[in-house]
């Protein structure tokens, strides 16, 4: 019945089974979230499946759902009583913005990036950090922000399969698109960390890549587009080096490094030139467990030994600079800032401003 229900009668199957007591409060969520009922959008949203003992954190799924639900999940539990209940839908600012815009915000922290918290907060949906309840002394510098407060960082890297490249690997984007001493297909992710790619192996310089000049980037792109993979997710962006699909792709260096892990070794990371990426936790106004339980979840995420087994886990590089020392010395090189001084990081006010213009221009560009 459920499969082949129509949007009203998933609406009213949900809300008839929570208020009997045959569902708990999070599948009565995911059900309206699936409906894209009145529920979630504003009209009548059940008060009584709103929970004060409970903080909804909303992330990206996959390997990281499953770090927090068993690093996270227990001992936030154990040390203040609340629930932490984990949706890996996926965190988008416009889903943001409905929730709020409506009054029905369904999550209470989010995995964000920087960028889209800058955007998120221009437009009033977030709440301001109490930096007496979170800790901005264990955060890096300058990533204790009004919104939000710095969780980890990333980096898009080139990773290559070392069985695929010869006796000499590749060692800058020059050498992802040079099709002739490397061939074999690349992969790149459609909605990040394209052009920056192609116009540093356009000669641009790190420093000077920003504001991105879309136009020449796209050229770039189309050099290689015959011979590259544009995939959906990061997710698929994994399985196409564990499938022995491709030489080279663009991914985040935290994918990379499970994907290491998962070949033993056969694929590798080439760090130079590789972008950084912040991630910071907003506190979504109106969320169902309230701004105060938020705050303790984001206060107990700075706890440097949980973050130390988190990076041991899925190699987010921790925020908390103290982190560091409680990690096994066989994971350090995992961490983008080991190799900070090959980085440059992500211009998160020109994402702001621009992301949705380039995502546009990438898909025109390799339609």
């Amino acid at each position: 019945m459920i499969k082949n229900a129509s949007r009203p009668d998933l609406e009213r199957f949900a809300r008839e089974e929570f208020h009997a007591g045959r569902i708990d409060r999070r599948t009565f969520l995911s059900l309206s979230l699936a409906a894209g009922s009145a529920a979630l959008l504003g009209a009548g949203f059940p008060q009584d499946a709103r929970a004060e003992d409970e903080v909804v954190f909303c992330n990206w799924g996959g390997d990281a759902n499953k770090a927090f639900e068993t690093l996270y999940a227990p001992n936030f539990k154990e040390k203040t009583g609340l629930t932490l209940s984990l949706d890996p839908s996926g965190p988008y600012a416009s889903k943001v913005e409905k929730m709020v815009d409506s009054g029905s915000a369904i999550w209470d922290v989010t995995d964000s990036d920087d960028f889209d918290i800058i955007n998120m907060s221009g437009k009033g949906l977030l709440e301001e950090i109490d930096y007496s309840v979170v800790d901005a002394a264990k955060v890096r510098n300058g990533m204790a922000h009004k919104y939000a407060t710095h969780a980890y960082t990333y980096s898009f890297v080139l990773v290559y399969d070392s069985r695929r490249v010869g006796n000499t690997p590749p060692t800058s984007w020059k050498d992802f698109w040079d099709m002739k001493t490397y061939p074999g297909r690349r992969a790149m992710w459609k909605y990040m960390s394209v052009y920056e790619p192609a116009l540093l192996a356009d000669g641009v310089a790190p420093e000077n890549l920003y504001p991105l000049d879309m136009a020449r980037a796209a050229k770039k792109v189309k050099e290689i587009q015959e011979d590259t993979i544009f995939y959906d997710s990061l997710a698929q962006g994994q399985q196409l080096f564990l499938d022995g699909e491709i030489t080279m792709a663009v991914l985040t260096s935290s994918r990379a490094t499970l994907v290491a892990r998962d070949t033993d070794g056969r694929v590798k990371i080439n760090w130079s030139q590789g972008q950084l990426c912040p991630v910071s936790w907003p506190i979504i106004k109106g969320g169902p467990g309230g701004k105060q339980n938020a705050l303790k979840y984001i206060a107990f995420g700075q706890d440097p030994v949980l973050q130390s087994k988190l990076f041991e886990t899925i190699a987010y590089s921790p925020s908390n600079p103290a982190s560091m020392e409680h990690v096994a010395a066989e994971y350090r090189q995992d961490d983008p800032f080991a190799h900070f001084s090959q980085l440059y990081w992500r211009d998160e006010e020109w994402y702001a401003a621009n992301y949705g213009s380039m995502i546009d221009s990438i898909l025109e560009t390799i339609a």
